[in-house]
């Protein structure tokens, strides 16, 4: 469980570099909900409370062992998705 819940902090981390680096390159937030809060409060502080947040309630959860590890490495997976694509977007040839 130490493992999924390092990785999935490190993955937020990624996460954020990567989308920061996209949007200062030109990209398009997809994430609509997320989009819309970065045109109120900012690209910085929007996309840290969308990696704050869920990620104090994965802490949380796994502190109080109330989080499978099922749902961890799910969640693990999609964020690696997340930033395989991220990445892509920056390295890809134009």
């Amino acid at each position: 469980m130490i493992f999924l819940t390092f990785t999935f902090a490190l993955l937020m981390l990624a996460d954020f570099d990567s989308t920061r680096r996209v949007l200062s390159k030109g990209g398009v937030e997809l994430n609509k909900p997320l989009a819309w809060l970065m045109a109120k409060i900012g690209v910085i502080p929007a996309l840290a409370l969308a990696k704050v947040l869920p990620a104090a309630l994965v802490l949380y959860a796994v502190s109080v062992d109330q989080m499978p590890w099922q749902l961890l490495a799910a969640l693990d997976a999609g964020y690696l998705g997340v930033v395989i694509w991220n990445y892509r977007q920056l390295y890809k040839e134009k």
